[in-house]
C-alpha cells in the first residue's frame, strides 16, 4: 500500500462583526478620551510635583536667607557696640591729652604779677597785660632756658618816672628771660587834673612760669 502525503488544511471560519459603526466609534473615542485623560493627570502631577519642588526650594532658600539675616543683624550689632567703645576710647584719649597740653600750660598767675607789683616803684601800678604761653615744658629739660609766657605789661602813673631801673628790677626776677621798654605815652588831663603817663614793656617768662612745668 503507497503511502500518500497527508495534506494539513486549515479551515477558515469566517468572522462577521456584527457592531454597529457608530458603537465602534463611540468606543474609539472613548478610549482616546480616556487616554487624554491620563495625560491630563500626569501632566497635573508632573506640575504638582515641580510645584513642590519649587516650593521646598524657595523655602530652604528663605530658612537660610532668614540665618544670615539674623547673623548679619548680629554682627551690626556687635559692630555698633564696639563702635561706642572706639568712639568713647577715642573721646577718653583727647581728653587725657587737652587735659595734659592745658595742665602743662597752667600759669602760676598770682605768683607771677604779685613779683611784678614788688618792684614796681611807688606810684606806678600794672595796669594790664598781654601775655601768650609758649612752648609745653618738655620732661627732662631746664625750665629755666626754655620761654614760656610772653607779651607785653602795661603800667601807668601819675607822675613821670625813670622806666630803666624799673626795666632792670623786672629782668632780675626769677623766671624772667628777658624784658624790655617798648613805648612811653602821656594823656594830659583837664585843667586842674594830673596827667597820666603809661609805660608797655615787652616780657618774656621761662618755663617756670608754669604750675606744672616738666621735672
Amino acid at each position: 500500500m503507497s503511502k500518500k502525503a497527508v495534506q494539513t488544511v486549515a479551515v477558515i471560519v469566517p468572522r462577521v462583526n456584527l457592531m454597529p459603526r457608530a458603537e465602534v466609534e463611540r468606543r474609539q473615542q472613548a478610549a482616546l478620551l480616556r487616554r487624554w485623560g491620563w495625560g491630563v493627570v500626569a501632566a497635573l502631577v508632573i506640575v504638582a510635583l515641580v510645584g513642590a519642588g519649587c516650593f521646598t526650594l524657595k523655602w530652604v532658600a528663605d530658612q537660610a536667607l532668614g540665618v544670615q539675616q539674623e547673623r548679619s543683624t548680629t554682627l551690626l550689632t556687635q559692630l555698633a557696640s564696639m563702635s561706642k567703645v572706639s568712639s568713647a576710647l577715642a573721646a577718653e584719649a583727647q581728653l587725657e591729652s587737652f587735659s595734659t597740653e592745658a595742665s602743662a600750660e597752667n600759669v602760676g598767675w598770682a605768683q607771677t604779677l604779685k613779683s611784678l607789683d614788688a618792684v614796681l616803684p611807688k606810684g606806678v601800678a600794672m595796669t594790664g597785660f598781654d601775655l601768650v604761653p609758649g612752648a609745653q615744658p618738655v620732661k627732662g629739660t631746664d625750665t629755666h632756658l626754655a620761654a614760656g609766657l610772653a607779651g607785653q605789661l602795661t603800667m601807668t602813673s601819675g607822675t613821670a618816672v625813670d622806666i630803666t631801673p624799673v626795666i632792670r628790677s623786672i629782668r632780675q626776677l626769677s623766671g624772667v628771660l628777658s624784658a624790655d621798654g617798648k613805648e612811653l605815652s602821656s594823656q594830659a588831663a583837664g585843667a586842674g587834673q594830673r596827667s597820666t603817663y603809661t609805660y608797655q614793656l615787652t616780657i618774656v617768662f621761662d618755663q617756670s612760669a608754669y604750675t606744672n612745668g616738666a621735672k
